[in-house]
C-alpha cells in the first residue's frame, strides 16, 4: 500500500470586514461578515504532479443575548464560498501546468455540532451527508461541480447563492471567554491527467469572531 504525505496547510488567513448590515432601528441585530482564505498542497505521485487547494469567501453572522445563559452565534450563513484547484510541476517553486479536467466537492459544517446545515438551499447547494471528525456522520451543506476541461486552474464558485445553518452557537457562557465560531469542509477533489486521476480530500478549518 503507498502511502502519501499528509497535506500541508500552506496559507490560512481571516479579514475583519465592517458590518455588512446597518439597520436604524437600535434594537435590531447587526450582521456581522468575515473572510476568509486557506490553502492546501500534495503531491500526487500518479499524477506526478502537485495538486494545490484554495478557499475562500466570506462567513456572516448574528449575535444574540440570551439572558444569564450568555451570547450566541445564529444565522449564519456562506458567502460565495469559492474554490481553486491547481496543478503545478512541483510542491515547492513548481510552474503552473494544465490537467486534464477535475471534480470539486465542498462539504461544510460547523464543529461544535451547535449548528444545523439549513435543508431549504438552493441549486448549486445541496444537503449531503459526511463523517467529520467532531460530529460524526453529519449533514452538510454541498456544493459539488465537475470541469473536464484542460486548464491550469479550476474554479468552484457558488455566485449569489447563499447557504446557511440553522441553531445557535456559543458566542460567550456567562462567567466566561468569547469563543470564535468554526466550521470546516471536507474538500473532495479528484484531478484527471491523461488517462490517470487521483483523489485528495483534505478537511480544512476556519474561525470567525465578532
Amino acid at each position: 500500500m503507498s502511502t502519501r504525505p499528509r497535506f500541508v496547510i500552506i496559507a490560512a488567513a481571516i479579514a475583519l470586514l465592517a458590518p455588512l448590515v446597518a439597520t436604524p432601528a437600535a434594537a435590531a441585530p447587526m450582521t456581522y461578515g468575515r473572510s476568509y482564505s486557506a490553502s492546501v498542497q500534495q503531491y500526487s505521485f500518479g499524477l506526478k504532479r502537485c495538486i494545490r487547494i484554495s478557499i475562500s469567501g466570506n462567513v456572516t453572522f448574528k449575535i444574540r443575548s440570551h439572558g444569564k445563559s450568555g451570547k450566541f452565534y445564529y444565522d449564519v450563513r456562506l458567502v460565495e464560498p469559492t474554490m481553486r484547484v491547481r496543478g503545478l510541476t512541483k510542491c515547492t517553486k513548481g510552474k503552473a501546468t494544465k490537467l486534464s479536467g477535475m471534480h470539486m466537492q465542498q462539504n461544510w459544517y460547523e464543529t461544535k455540532c451547535d449548528l444545523k446545515a439549513d435543508a431549504s438551499v438552493s441549486f448549486p447547494w445541496t444537503i449531503g451527508t459526511a463523517v467529520t471528525v467532531e460530529c460524526g456522520s453529519r449533514k452538510v451543506l454541498r456544493l459539488t461541480s465537475t470541469d473536464m476541461t484542460k486548464r491550469k486552474v479550476y474554479t468552484q464558485f457558488a455566485e449569489s447563492h447563499v447557504a446557511a445553518f440553522t441553531g445557535r452557537a456559543t458566542y460567550v457562557a456567562y462567567p466566561g471567554k468569547t469563543r470564535p465560531l468554526c466550521l470546516a469542509t471536507h474538500v473532495r477533489t479528484t484531478a484527471y491527467l491523461k488517462g490517470a486521476n487521483d483523489a485528495f480530500d483534505p478537511r480544512i478549518k476556519i474561525c470567525v469572531k465578532r
